[in-house]
């Protein structure tokens, strides 16, 4: 029988689609979850892994429930959704509920091509002769030794203990999970192992994304809050051994969230704004504003000891009715974004001085802003309508005015490579002071999406003059770290450090503390990469289109890809929108620079005493490095398709040790190429699988 893969098979380098399937599921999810998708026996499924070579691989099931969005993002391109619903062993209605729930996964996934069913057929003598060279090729290179969710087994030990800081240092915890946190056993994710570890740090808060219809009841479909009051016994629960920590608890809004059509229809005297399948909640409505006042009053009422609610009131998620500025209620479109936006956070606020708890509300001001089409007159319009107890929290780095090789931009959301504060937040900060209200600046200590695949980037220097720049302008309380960065670090450290003593902190000092008479050798090489990553060509676009995030674990396709770059997942081949708004000579150039000296960093790094903490860093630094020559590498490769090129021999040699390399660090890591609301961006199969490509279809 000859080949039967569909038009998309191309991304793969089995020779059958179904080979494809049982590659990248085979011991992740039960087998006959797989033989149920392609149509075959159990038996058949564990015959043909066998043939790939992956009979000698451990069973991990624990990606099925814990990396279920690893195991999505693998088959996104290949299978329909009700099939990558039935591999993972759920419904469809529960697939849709992950993409649209777990951090927009849907949205961050894009374009999904057309996926006909993939169906098992008998190997014939061609496809069997093909798969016995891959499988030795397999065996050879997949080692086994890959530990995935053993997660913070070896962090090094803490040089200090921090544990008398006043000002608030805020994280997502580094294995929470961005949906639904309280369904489960807290436990799991915030262990008090770990809890301890921050204590030690100077961490003093931890927040977690929660859905109101989830934690209190919920009058329009009342199945979504059907188990709220389990949901809040656990995060009792979880308050109570955090505080046993020293450590408070910060729930994380984004509300009021939009009804489905579906749903909408039965309320017609309650919506506004409607968008796609969603029809938003109208906050010109009394009931619709009592719905929102009742469940957090109910929910803080209950539950007095929660620290703080932290809102966004602009955002990717359907909420009030100009939650994108633009709007088609007639209702709200002569109301004015900020006034929902200050709305929706006063009236969260009224419940909760109502109900009596001492609870902080902290508005977020992300979207409050010109990317979002709003003037500095209404930034400046929307802090004064806040509560005067209220607190305004502002991405530190907005507004920043940088120049890169020339180009001239400035920065939107997280940047660790060009520290701030930047123009915008500064006027957030002095507008907020002015109007009485307390100030927090939202930054990335550990890592950002400049690389989200190693737990943090030793730029100890970067991060010091960041905090001190907003130390300088009366800033001194942090949410430190989006979903990506709650790694227990050296960085948490030097945070704290700096907190407790203030005006005195000498990092030389700091330096000598944590490494000893390795200190001068730490900093120089720290100095090196910290001036190469000042080079990083940064942009919104590169931030969250480029090949960086998933580095050598990007799929390259011998045959021309139409679809678009996605966020943090699918670079393809849309090199003209990750490079903007750099020319391609200069994103080269920059990151040529940046490269020369950040590897220069490393091999200093490497003369320092093999100790676990700088062993560490080092090998975080090699693998930040990778990701980042990986992206010049897809990028050239992404040029030279387009001009209907071949792919040079080069591209493949050093993609080939990227890839290998990549491999090693994954074997002794569990970390690399985790972060929690992707889970695992990359598995050692996807990086086997790539190594299968170089060798079977650009050679």
């Amino acid at each position: 029988m000859s080949d039967k893969r569909t038009k998309n098979a191309f991304i793969s380098p089995f020779p059958t689609e179904w080979q494809t399937v049982i590659f990248r599921c085979y011991g992740f999810v039960p087998a006959k979850n797989i033989a149920r998708v392609i149509g075959c026996d159990e038996s058949i499924v564990h015959k043909e892994a066998q043939r790939l070579g992956l009979d000698k691989v451990p069973e991990q099931m624990v990606m099925q429930a814990q990396g279920y969005i690893t195991v999505i993002r693998s088959l996104w391109h290949i299978l329909p959704n009700g099939k990558i619903a039935a591999i993972l062993g759920i419904d469809d209605s529960r697939l849709k509920e992950i993409l649209e729930k777990d951090d927009f996964l849907g949205v961050k996934l894009g374009q999904k091509p057309e996926c006909p069913p993939v169906t098992y057929f008998p190997p014939d003598d061609h496809v069997k002769s093909e798969t016995e060279k891959l499988s030795r090729f397999v065996r050879n290179n997949i080692a086994g030794g890959w530990r995935p969710f053993e997660l913070l087994s070896h962090i090094p030990g803490c040089i200090q203990t921090h544990n008398k800081i006043q000002q608030k240092k805020i994280i997502h915890g580094y294995i929470t999970p961005c949906r639904d946190a309280f369904g489960s056993d807290s436990e799991r994710y915030l262990p008090d192992g770990l809890l301890e570890q921050y204590r030690m740090r100077g961490i003093n808060g931890i927040w977690i994304h929660c859905l109101l219809s989830e934690i209190s009841p919920y009058p329009f479909s009342p199945g979504l809050s059907e188990r709220y009051k389990e949901r809040r016994e656990e995060l009792k629960r979880l308050i109570r051994r955090c505080r046993d920590h020293g450590i408070g608890l910060y729930l994380y809004f984004n509300e009021p969230r939009a009804l489905t059509t579906g749903i909408a229809k039965n309320f017609p005297e309650l919506t506004g704004h409607s968008d796609k399948d969603t029809v938003c909640l109208c906050l010109g409505k009394q009931a619709v504003r009592e719905y929102l006042f009742n469940a957090f009053y109910d929910l803080l009422n209950d539950v007095r000891e929660i620290e703080g609610i932290i809102t966004i009131t602009m955002s990717e998620n359907p909420t009030h009715c100009r939650y994108r500025t633009e709007t088609n209620c007639p209702v709200c479109s002569s109301v004015p974004p900020e006034k929902l936006a200050a709305q929706v956070n006063n009236i969260i606020n009224s419940a909760i001085r109502k109900s009596g708890a001492k609870t902080e509300l902290i508005a977020n001001t992300w979207g409050w802003a010109p990317f979002m089409g709003w003037s500095f007159g209404q930034t400046e319009a929307g802090i004064k309508m806040l509560d005067g107890d209220v607190t305004v929290m502002s991405v530190s780095e907005y507004g920043k005015k940088i120049n890169k090789g020339g180009v001239n931009s400035e920065v939107i959301d997280y940047s660790i490579s060009n520290p701030g504060p930047g123009q915008f937040s500064k006027h957030v900060f002095s507008v907020s002071s002015k109007s009485g209200h307390r100030n927090c600046a939202k930054i990335q200590i550990n890592n950002s999406w400049e690389c989200s695949a190693v737990p943090y980037l030793p730029v100890f220097d970067l991060i010091c003059e960041h905090v001190g720049n907003l130390a300088k302008i009366g800033v001194s309380d942090h949410m430190l770290t989006w979903t990506l960065g709650g790694y227990p670090s050296p960085v948490m450290e030097l945070c704290a450090s700096m907190s407790e003593k203030g005006s005195e902190f000498d990092l030389d000092k700091w330096y000598d503390e944590m490494f000893g008479e390795d200190s001068g050798t730490v900093h120089d090489a720290v100095r090196m990469m910290c001036r190469g990553f000042s080079e990083y060509p940064f942009s919104i676009n590169h931030l969250y289109l480029s090949p960086a995030t998933l580095g050598p674990a990007n799929i390259w396709m011998k045959d021309k890809c139409d679809l678009p770059s996605s966020m943090v997942c699918f670079s393809n081949d849309d090199y003209e929108q990750w490079i903007y708004p750099y020319p391609a000579d200069v994103y080269f150039s920059q990151y040529a620079g940046m490269l020369a000296e950040w590897d220069e960093g490393v091999r200093i790094l490497k003369k320092a005493k093999k100790t676990p903490l700088i062993e560490e860093m080092t090998d975080f630094a090699e693998v930040a490095s990778i990701h980042w020559h990986a992206d010049v590498i897809h990028t050239r490769y992404a040029i030279e398709k387009r001009a209907g090129n071949g792919i040079p021999e080069d591209l493949i040699r050093e993609r080939e040790d990227l890839l290998r390399r990549l491999l090693a660090f994954m074997e002794k890591y569990p970390e690399i190429g985790f972060e929690a609301s992707n889970h695992y961006l990359y598995t050692p199969r996807t990086l086997v699988e790539n190594l299968l490509y170089l060798k079977k279809a650009l050679k």
